[in-house]
């Protein structure tokens, strides 16, 4: 079967290339994969910034149909259609992972990166990290569950907002726009997006679809003075940080009201050059969440813009599977590192990227 492999460690050093098809465990499944997002994740390991083991097959944000299944598997049925958590292999004995918090686990290995992953026809899977997909939802939309989950567990779960917020929100690509919604569900009273340069068109032009109406570019307008001309001085009552950039970083301290909050989604380990002035826990109270690929799903009823966003994510173009170096190009055009969220789609005779 046809894979995305990175073969060694270096940039790019991928290939689309034949291999075995997984041999499945006794308590393991084995899934057709159906689609497959491009994550920033996917990005990072393209251009050797993330920690991974090569040869692997890339690709973790994945949605499927259950092809086998193994001899002590109960409870899941051949055709049953699931998604599954990326935290595939795990310690369970570590203090995070005996505190139910296995996605922090020091030796978690993941698909795409750690083990094998979704950019193929078929991979392996423990069915105690898998999950159903509800009738009524499409594969490609199911792939985006995951990157999804972050954002309702950090912003709903983790009780970042309260209702009435006046939020800000910065960088507006994937994981920031799934953030926006999820803010706007659960009760946001207004959300200021800014956005760069670079994200005028695709990201900024979305993010109005989607109906938010105060949507600017930093480069032309004043995020800080903006925040505070909309919340009479006061500033934000949470920034939610999704652009990993040190500057943007740097800013959520200026944008926070006193005794206001912040939530970093996505947060990378070298965003930390943005160094914080000793001043600033004596002016605010901040809250920081560090998310890495954080899945709990099924416990937020979203259902209320469910149809709509439903419709928008359908539409993003395909590219056949054997040009899938342009669909990561088109990934980094558009998303940069820190988001293209393009489904790869696959089928009998051949693959292709959404």
């Amino acid at each position: 079967m046809l894979a995305l492999v990175k073969t060694k460690k270096g940039k790019d050093a991928m290939e689309l290339r034949d291999v075995p098809e997984p041999v499945i465990a006794d308590d393991e499944v084995l899934i057709e994969v159906k689609a497959a997002g491009i994550c920033g994740t996917d990005m990072h390991v393209k251009h050797d910034t993330f920690p991974y083991w090569p040869p692997v097959t890339m690709g973790h944000e994945f949605a499927g149909v259950i092809a086998d299944r193994g001899g002590a598997v109960t409870g899941w049925e051949i055709g049953d259609r699931v998604i599954g958590e990326p935290h595939t292999l795990h310690c369970g004995q570590c203090y995070l992972c005996r505190r139910g918090y296995i996605q922090n686990c020091a030796d978690k290995r993941s698909p795409g990166w750690g083990i094998d992953g979704a950019f193929t026809k078929y991979l392996k899977y423990p069915t105690k990290l898998l999950h159903r997909i509800p009738d009524g939802m499409t594969f490609s939309q199911a792939a985006l569950v995951e990157p999804a989950a972050n954002t309702v567990t950090d912003i709903i779960e983790r009780k970042a907002i309260e209702a009435g917020d006046f939020i800000v929100l910065l960088g507006p690509g994937p994981i920031g726009l799934m953030a926006a919604q999820a803010a706007r569900t659960a009760g946001a009273r207004e959300i200021l997006i800014v956005g760069a340069p670079a994200d005028q068109g695709l990201r900024l032009d979305t993010a109005r679809q989607l109906g938010f109406d105060n949507v600017i570019d930093f480069s032309k307008t004043n995020p800080l003075e903006k925040c505070l001309e909309m919340t009479a001085g006061i500033g934000a009552d949470l920034v939610i940080e999704c652009s990993g950039a040190p500057p943007a970083i740097a800013q959520t301290f200026e944008l926070v009201r006193k005794w206001g909050r912040i939530c970093a989604i996505g947060y990378r380990q070298e965003a930390g050059a943005a160094r914080l002035g000793r001043g600033h826990d004596q002016k605010r109270h901040p809250l920081f969440q560090h998310v890495h690929h954080v899945c709990e799903l099924g416990k937020d009823d979203l259902d209320g813009g469910a149809e709509e966003n439903r419709r928008r994510s359908s539409d993003n173009p395909r590219t056949p599977s054997e040009r899938m170096g342009t669909g990561l190009r088109r990934a980094r055009k558009h998303g940069g590192p820190e988001g293209g969220a393009d489904p790869l789609s696959w089928t009998e005779k051949q693959s292709s990227v959404i």
